[in-house]
């Protein structure tokens, strides 16, 4: 029994390591091998290289991806009538439009009402999401369903669902662009096999991934939508965003090598397969993804495509003309077992060393080599006596100690690219220490990409015990995504919440056990510095700016903690005044106390604000069921307006005098002063 347990805390501890490095995201390799063809991209020093070849992709692949490495019987595909790997999509036939019987109704001119848009970060950049409004009609895909409700919703007590469209598909977000809805969808399709004989085939089931599809519909008579565009990407949906006429869809494609049939399963664009010479890629990393571009004209339907071999895609910024794909950096986990080797080598016996060795030197493939010669390891292990195991173990800790020292590194990668209309082109690629947090991380100005980053610094002392530490970055790189300046070393134990750019001004959210809200000055792009900050309990999870005259002021939403203990108190609505950056003062704050949670926390989305008469709203969910949260603001003043109750709601938007509150089961309107209309079910 002691000899099974000493073994696996060997193996325990290898594992750990190369999987705590690996699966950490830290340094990359440096090596700029790979085809000889390249591109040189205009306007940036920047090279993007392309593929001659199908065997000069699978020659760059097979190094690198061992990660992904499948085998023909995993797939269900028998080696000798595998022919092509492909991707079949559901059709437009799958679309089906229920609409009710009731005739549309003739357009009457009508004076403007206001209504809430979608809350996105980049003014003119729409965001998709689950509800749309054009202020008479609402669009509404309920979380889980496969199903897109229209709603005619103005005036509130007339308010109807109108038509529904079934799509049969998960479905991501949606657009409406004058009488266009544009839907993103997604499904489940298997890797099929195309046999040459017809012979031979393996029965289902097949390995499955992500598929994502656009759908376009004409509107223009809302009581039946007409499917009119659909265009199928492979990729699981990453995110998207619509700038005027243009939508710019990204997803993400596992590189997936067949080993034993030498195959690697290529992206599919509307049933067609994409070329090798057609896949650009910066330099070598350990890790790649096909990383798909999609352009789409939605007025016309006109498309175009670009795609590229990236790191595993972990956030995207987009303003009006730039596109920037953030990855995490990785290591090869072969250059990780080789340090290890190394050290194994050092500790073992000669004659357990010689047959090492001898198994190194076999012609067979690294994978084999590597088992045989941790069996070889284990078998000399299991051999010793208890005190020469822990011995053994704790000299194998203290020598490999420094592999965290030397690779723990995280490092996040930034891809850029220009959108013009249907034009997408690679323009610059740079990096930065540690992790960005999310979109509103960040942000780009005059030129200028600001980012916001937390890094955790690893220390292992001399008997094995691993600490780390956090430090909070904020970064400026230049068109060529050069560091230009840095703040670094902020909040040290901390780490980034919540975080909103201003121009030439930052607010940057920490916390452990306070909330320190930072004001930076971003002015000077080579010289960025702290201007002042606050430090209160809680901590805030978004930011969103107000202003009143010449006051200006932040709302933020996060919890309320105790000081001491860093407990959860409940919910607090803050209201900071950043007038003056180097005197940020907390002016108004409201606590709901209690266990409470917000879909805010996780969707800016979710956020809701009137500016015109003076209040907000945000989806709230409480021990006792679901609502929302409306505020009056004012200059310095926050006042409960009510908590409504709506089961599962997760949206709030305003048309004129009334207010939606959207759930994935039914819409409940109400007054501005929260008084009930009606409600109306979304049957699925």
């Amino acid at each position: 029994m002691r000899s099974s347990r000493a073994l696996m805390s060997v193996i325990l501890v290898i594992g750990l390591l190369v999987f705590a490095i690996v699966f950490n995201l830290i340094k990359i390799p440096t090596s700029n091998e790979g085809p000889s063809t390249t591109t040189t991209m205009p306007q940036r020093h920047i090279e993007v290289k392309s593929f001659s070849s199908y065997e000069e992709l699978i020659n760059f692949i097979k190094p690198k991806e061992r990660g992904h490495y499948l085998l023909a019987p995993e797939l269900g595909i028998p080696p000798l009538v595998f022919d092509v790997v492909r991707e079949e999509f559901l059709g437009p036939s799958n679309a089906m439009v229920l609409a009710t019987a009731t005739p549309a109704p003739k357009p009457i001119a009508k004076e403007p009402i206001s209504y809430s848009k979608t809350n996105v970060q980049v003014a003119g950049v729409d965001e998709a999401d689950i509800v749309k409004t054009d202020g008479e009609y609402i669009y509404v895909a309920p979380r889980g369903s496969s199903k897109v409700f229209i709603v005619k919703a103005y005036p509130g007590e007339e308010a109807e669902v109108i038509s529904k469209v079934d799509l049969g598909r998960m479905i991501f977000g949606l657009y409406v662009y004058d009488d266009k809805l544009v839907v993103m969808v997604s499904s489940f399709r298997g890797l099929l096999a195309v046999p040459e004989t017809g012979k031979g085939m393996v029965p289902p089931p097949y390995q499955k991934f992500s598929n994502t599809s656009v759908l376009i519909y004409d509107i223009s008579d809302r009581y039946e939508p007409k499917l009119v565009k659909e265009i199928n990407v492979t990729g699981r949906y990453m995110t998207s965003r619509m700038i005027g006429k243009y939508l710019y869809l990204i997803t993400t494609m596992p590189v997936i090598y067949i080993e034993d049939l030498n195959k690697v399963v290529l992206p599919v664009i509307d049933g067609v397969e994409v070329k090798p010479t057609d896949i650009k890629y910066f330099e070598k990393d350990y890790s790649y993804v096909f990383t798909i571009i999609l352009a789409v004209n939605v007025d016309t339907g006109d498309y175009s495509w670009q795609v590229f071999m990236t790191g595993n895609s972990a956030n995207v910024y987009v303003s009006l003309s730039n596109l920037y794909i953030l990855s995490r950096a990785w290591v090869s986990p072969e250059v990780i077992y080789d340090e290890l080797e190394s050290v194994l080598l050092q500790l073992i016996p000669e004659d357990v060393k010689e047959d090492v060795i001898k198994i190194k030197s076999l012609d067979i493939s690294d994978r084999i080599k590597r088992k045989l010669i941790m069996e070889v390891i284990s078998d000399w292990f299991n051999s010793l006596d208890f005190k020469e195991r822990e011995k053994f173990m704790r000299e194998f800790i203290n020598k490999t100690a420094y592999i965290y020292e030397k690779y723990y590194h995280e490092k996040t990668i930034i891809y850029k690219f220009a959108l013009n209309g249907l034009n997408i082109t690679a323009i610059a690629k740079g990096s930065v220490p540690g992790y960005v947090l999310d979109q509103f991380s960040m942000d780009e100005y005059n030129g200028y990409f600001r980012v916001a980053t937390t890094v955790h610094k690893y220390v292992v002392s001399k008997d094995g015990v691993m600490d780390f530490k956090t430090l909070n970055n904020v970064y400026v790189l230049n068109e060529n995504l050069e560091i230009v300046g840095k703040l670094e070393g902020l909040a040290p134990g901390e780490r980034i919440y919540a975080a909103r750019y201003l121009g030439d001004l930052m607010y940057l959210v920490t916390y452990r056990r306070v909330d320190p809200l930072f004001g930076i000055d971003l002015s000077d792009p080579k010289s960025p510095k702290v201007l002042g900050y606050l430090k209160i309990p809680g901590y805030s999870e978004y930011l969103h700016p107000i202003y009143f005259g010449k006051n200006r002021y932040l709302i933020g939403i996060g919890y309320d903690t105790y000081e001491n203990s860093g407990m959860v108190r409940g919910i607090k609505v803050s209201l900071f005044n950043i007038t003056d950056p180097t005197n940020i003062t907390e002016v108004a704050k409201l606590v709901k106390e209690g266990s409470a949670w917000s879909p805010l926390f996780n969707d800016h989305k979710a956020f809701m604000i009137n500016y015109e008469k003076g209040y907000f709203a945000f989806p709230l969910y409480l021990g006792d069921g679901e609502g929302v949260m409306v505020v009056n603001v004012g200059d310095g003043k926050l006042v409960l307006k009510g908590i409504v109750k709506h089961r599962f709601v997760t949206r709030t938007i305003y048309i004129g005098e009334y207010l939606y509150l959207i759930g994935d089961e039914s819409i409940k309107i109400v007054t501005e002063d929260l008084d009930h209309i009606k409600t109306l079910g979304l049957s699925f």
